[in-house]
């Protein structure tokens, strides 16, 4: 997860700078700069660091509610940065009910197949 942590961190940083950028930009009304920016393929590369960081957050958000059925939980480190965890122990036990009531067909993994 400290990837994942990661690319939100850079996403969330592209899309601080790029909407500043674009500010800027627009209290300016300096056009013929968005306009050179479009030309220059810079406002497709744009585009898709919004979409990273808007996808960063639906993503965050599907974790979080995943803390409710405590499959993921969270741990804070002393530089505030947050991890995202998988609650294997707890996964491990959802599946093995799941083989037991015939609702899977694959075999329960041992803690150590992880």
């Amino acid at each position: 997860m400290y990837l994942w942590n990661t690319m939100t961190q850079t996403s969330n940083q592209v899309l601080e700078n790029a909407w500043s950028v674009l500010q800027s930009l627009t209290d300016c009304r300096n056009n013929s700069i968005i306009e050179a920016l479009r030309e220059n393929g810079m406002m497709r590369l744009l585009d898709l660091s919004l979409q990273l960081a808007i996808d960063a957050e639906e993503i965050e958000d599907r974790l979080c509610s995943l803390m409710g059925v405590r499959l993921v939980y969270h741990k804070k480190c002393n530089d505030g940065e947050v991890f995202y965890c998988l609650n294997h122990h707890r996964l491990l036990r959802i599946y093995a009910l799941a083989h037991k009531l015939g609702k899977t067909n694959a075999d329960v993994p041992s803690s150590h197949e992880q």
